[in-house]
């Protein structure tokens, strides 16, 4: 066990399970990536990016983010009183989005000067913890604005509310993926695209940015394919304020992770020059706490290791804190993305070394979908995925693609396996195990 606490971690376990625990989010994270959100929750943190905030509670166990309703309703309350006074997702995002610049530039400076490598890594540390404030926000902001979106639109139009979000909110700026698909389709050389976007390919921090190969083989496909066409619905004027605050938060959602992403891979000599001081390889770093690493006092953390955050006080344990859950339904439920049928084998992906196993016509079926899953969606006849909202990636993209989509289904990665023949009637929002049979999609 490893903390970095005024209260012990048996009190710190204490204060974060008074609060109900859902699982939300499974991540590839381990003691280096976890040790970076320390502090980035607490208040002090959310200050610095403008914002007086506090994400009391968090929870990281057994490979997985969980989350608590009662943790959001709190700070979702404090956003509502900092709103009429002139916050908004557009100003953070347009900080985010200046933090990205300055420390960009900042860590190019850092990578020629004649520094230590603990002093340089130590200022790196605090670059990325701040980006972690900015992560936290965006899923506070998200549980601010989902129930006002839906009494609101409720006014105006019938049908499926959440099909409407999805489509209403669809960002009006372009993230990262974006601009490298743009500079695929206008011929740009891989090798240069390489050095400017390959991080986007890196999840976990340690894994291998994208080749000159990879971005070839994205290049044909999307050579071969048209753009898709987003739906356009026309906005009620007295709800353009809010959609565009909705339309930013979309925006926004990509582009914290995607800061966060690009500075820790712009950061990796910084990182390694830390491993070679302690002969550890790269990729071994990521079982020890930052704050180990700047320290000296080497722990080694489990793969699989939990952290509990409370406020500013964090405690990491080798072990699950939370009681087991069993899970064995085949059929399980979750929201329509986009609604549609398909019968295809399961391809469970957990991460970008697992996209190559999808062929034409599978069920892609996943934690979350990303940017660069796009290549695996392209080819699959279906999404489903554990995690999300109606405005999370894979529902952004289901609508793009014309795809059954079937989202929030929190463990369809755990209940279905490689191989198993399943139908996803995302009419219905029910994904199940079936018999062999014609494998297909249908309206």
């Amino acid at each position: 066990m490893y903390f970095l606490v005024i209260m012990t971690p048996q009190e710190i376990k204490k204060k974060v399970l008074k609060y109900k625990w859902e699982f939300w989010l499974e991540r590839p994270f381990a003691a280096f990536y976890l040790s970076l959100f320390i502090g980035g929750n607490a208040r002090k943190s959310m200050q610095k990016i403008g914002v007086d905030v506090e994400h009391r509670a968090s929870l990281f166990d057994s490979g997985c983010w969980w989350q608590s309703d009662e943790v959001y309703k709190l700070a979702a309350k404090e956003i509502a009183a900092l709103v009429p006074g002139g916050l908004s997702v557009k100003k953070v995002s347009e900080s985010c989005e200046k933090y990205r610049e300055d420390k960009r530039a900042e860590i190019q400076i850092l990578l020629t000067q004649n520094l230590p490598p603990l002093e340089k890594f130590k200022r790196v540390v605090s670059i990325l913890q701040l980006v972690t404030s900015y992560i936290w926000l965006a899923h506070d902001f998200e549980y601010y604005y989902t129930p006002i979106l839906k009494k609101e639109l409720k006014k105006y139009f019938k049908g499926d509310i959440d099909l409407i979000i999805g489509d209403l909110s669809f960002p009006e700026k372009k993230n990262s993926h974006n601009y490298l698909e743009d500079e695929l389709r206008a011929g740009r050389p891989t090798k240069e695209l390489v050095e400017e976007y390959g991080w986007i390919k890196v999840r976990d921090g340690f894994s291998d940015p994208f080749t000159e190969a990879e971005l070839e083989e994205l290049r044909a496909k999307f050579l071969t394919e048209q753009p898709t066409k987003v739906k356009k619905i026309k906005v009620p004027k007295l709800l353009e304020p809010l959609i565009k605050e909705v339309r930013e938060l979309v925006y926004f959602r990509t582009l914290r992770t995607d800061v966060f992403y690009e500075l820790m891979f712009l950061a990796r000599p910084i990182v390694a020059a830390v491993g070679e001081l302690y002969g550890l390889a790269f990729k071994d770093l990521r079982n020890y706490s930052v704050y180990d690493l700047l320290s000296g006092k080497l722990i080694q953390c489990p793969e699989k290791v939990t952290c509990a955050y409370y406020k500013n006080e964090t405690a990491f344990f080798n072990k699950s804190i939370l009681p087991k859950r069993k899970i064995s339904n085949k059929t399980i439920e979750g929201k329509i993305a986009y609604k549609g049928r398909a019968v295809g084998r399961a391809k469970i992906v957990k991460n970008v070394e697992d996209l190559p196993k999808v062929n034409t016509g599978d069920i892609l079926v996943t934690h979350m979908t990303s940017p660069n899953y796009l290549s695996a969606m392209q080819k699959a006849a279906a999404f489903v995925t554990d995690e999300g909202g109606i405005t999370c990636h894979a529902a952004i993209v289901a609508r793009e693609m014309k795809k059954p989509c079937i989202i929030g289904t929190k463990y369809a990665t755990k209940v279905f396996r490689d191989g198993d023949l399943i139908e996803v009637d995302a009419n219905k929002g029910v994904v199940k195990i079936i018999p062999d049979a014609t494998i297909g999609t249908s309206k």
